[in-house]
Order: structure tokens, then sequence, then C-alpha cells
């Protein structure tokens, strides 16, 4: 081989190496950065998220009502589809209604989104006797996100529920 062929492919293996390895590194605090964030999720869902519906449910069962608290971890789906992480605050109010349908009373549901590292507040008011859908209604950054924003976010969707 040429001494000019080899070097020439020497270079070219060395940069592709090179590439490699930035890649590697890039891939690795992207993981290492999506791990910080879903910690730091977890953390608001335990310490205030879950502390703050536990209260608000405590009230609420004490007016007759009940709640149930609904969790999931960030995973991975079969297509590699992000299945977020996310706690929900189900609320089943006392109803004259027969019929009960699983989907027709209010939530408040946080979740995370790891693509803007943010988390977002969907909210529903439907009630046994009249339906209603699943919205978005605002996105927080993590620590943007207290007992006084998830008090007012659970109290928002029961106005509009009770009125």
């Amino acid at each position: 081989m040429k001494n000019e062929t080899k070097v020439e492919l020497e270079t070219l293996l060395d940069s592709y190496q090179k590439k490699q390895l930035e890649a590697k590194l890039k891939q690795d605090q992207e993981q290492y950065e999506l791990e910080l964030y879903l910690e730091d999720f977890n953390e608001l869902t335990e310490n205030v998220i879950r502390p703050v519906m536990e209260e608000m449910g405590n009230i609420l069962e004490q007016k007759g009502h009940d709640f149930k608290i609904k969790e999931r971890e960030y995973s991975m789906d079969k297509k590699a589809f992000a299945l977020e992480a996310r706690i929900e605050f189900k609320i089943f109010p006392r109803s004259n209604e027969e019929e009960f349908y699983a989907e027709n009373h209010p939530s408040v549901m946080f979740s995370s989104d790891v693509a803007s590292r943010k988390v977002k507040v969907h909210g529903s008011y439907v009630m046994p006797e009249r339906r209603g859908e699943r919205e978005l209604i605002r996105t927080y950054g993590i620590s943007e996100i207290n007992n006084d924003i998830v008090e007012k976010e659970i109290l928002d969707i029961l106005i509009k529920a009770f009125n």
C-alpha cells in the first residue's frame, strides 16, 4: 500500500472514531440530563404534588365525595414511544346519576414532558351528568411548581366542575 493511501486511510478512520466518541458523549450527556429531570419530577410528585392532592382529597371525602390518585413512571413502549411520567388526581363527586361512566369525572394531571423538560398540567371538569374532554391547561418549569400552584390548579378544576 502506498504510504499516502495509508496516511489518508488512518486519518479517515481517526476522524470517524472521534465523531463516534463525540456522538457517544453527547448521548451519555442527554441520558444523564433525562435521568436528572425524571428524578426532579419524581421528587416534585412525592414531596409537593401528592401531599396536596391527598389533603384536598381528604376534604372532598369529608363532604361525601371520593378521589383517587394514580401514578405512572416514565417508560418507553414497544415502539420506542415515550410514556410520560404522571400523577393524576381523579375526583368522584357524589351524584344522583345511577349510571356513572369511568371517565365522566373531574381530574387534574401533572405529567412530565421530557422533550421540553417541563411539566404539563391537564384537566377535565366533566361531571357524571355532563360530558367533556381533557385539555392542556398550563406548562410549568419544575422549579415553578409549589404547593400554591398545585392547590390553584386543582381548585380551578373543582370550581368549573361544581359550578
